[in-house]
């Protein structure tokens, strides 16, 4: 879930990275406070204001998380081990 919220909070910076989100951008302080602190009001609050956007999120990893486990399932069966986290 912390992954979405920031894929979500990084998609509203333009894709740049976190550190080039820029400062004058609207509500960055509160952006950040959700991306450093997920137990903070912040991150409920954001959540809350972006459910269908992080929900594309969570759906993405399911989808990629899927993929991989197939691709390792048939590596596996192959006899070739991928390594990685």
């Amino acid at each position: 879930l912390e992954y979405a919220v920031f894929c979500s909070i990084k998609h509203y910076f333009d894709g740049a990275a976190w550190y080039q989100w820029s400062a004058d951008t609207a509500t960055p302080a509160e952006l950040r406070t959700a991306i450093e602190n997920p137990g903070a009001a912040t991150f409920a609050a954001y959540r809350s204001a972006h459910p269908a956007e992080i929900e594309y999120y969570i759906w993405v990893q399911y989808l990629l998380h899927e993929q991989l486990s197939e691709a390792k399932r048939y590596a596996d069966s192959r006899g070739v081990y991928l390594k990685g986290d």
